[in-house]
């Protein structure tokens, strides 16, 4: 069965200030857990980027090769780069 990265959220210090702050995390099958330290509820992490992530960066991209392909025109054809 697939496991996926859970995180404990608590943040500052635990256990009676006897520990500054917990950061547990482990693979854990899909599902309810919680932090073994402090008890939490552990919130399931994104292991890499979304699609909708990977589609903005692209677009990003695109735009700036874009921008700099006219910025280059530009510059060969009157001297001065067009600003928008």
């Amino acid at each position: 069965m697939a496991q996926f990265l859970y995180r404990c959220t608590t943040e500052g210090a635990i256990n009676n200030d006897l520990k500054p702050s917990c950061g547990f995390e482990m693979l854990f099958e899909e599902g309810s857990h919680h932090c073994p330290i402090c008890g939490t509820e552990l919130l399931r992490v994104s292991a890499g980027q979304t699609v909708s992530e990977v589609l903005r960066l692209g677009q990003l991209r695109a735009d700036q090769q874009r921008l700099q392909r006219r910025d280059a025109i530009s510059l060969a054809i009157t001297g001065t780069i067009k600003n928008e």
